[in-house]
């Protein structure tokens, strides 16, 4: 891919419907995804660059729990861990909690 195709990707749809898409990851179910799409009025769901972009998304979402992990908390450590065995397996269906990632903003409301 050339540097002008990643620079208009990094201001396209494509980009807001992988976050979107990647709700699967944390049990959205298909259902509202497509509601999403048909109401976005763009369905990504065929493209082939989008597993590519599903990945990075979910690598994005280990910074958190990197930083956290890095703070002995061990419930960060443990989810950390599940989602770095899941996508070194390319196991793309199993289901990430979610719920860790709101334990992580009470952390930072506490200070």
């Amino acid at each position: 891919m050339n540097r002008s195709r990643i620079r208009r990707l990094g201001r396209s749809r494509e980009l807001d419907l992988a976050n979107t898409l990647q709700g699967a990851r944390f049990g959205r179910s298909p259902e509202p995804i497509h509601d999403f799409t048909d109401q976005y009025g763009y369905d990504l769901t065929d493209w082939t660059g989008l597993p590519v972009l599903i990945r990075m998304r979910d690598l994005h979402t280990l910074g958190s729990f990197i930083r956290r992990a890095d703070r002995d908390d061990s419930r960060a450590t443990q989810e950390l861990s599940f989602r770095i065995g899941t996508l070194q397996r390319s196991v793309s269906r199993t289901l990430w909690s979610a719920s860790r990632s709101r334990l992580h903003r009470q952390t930072f409301d506490k200070k």
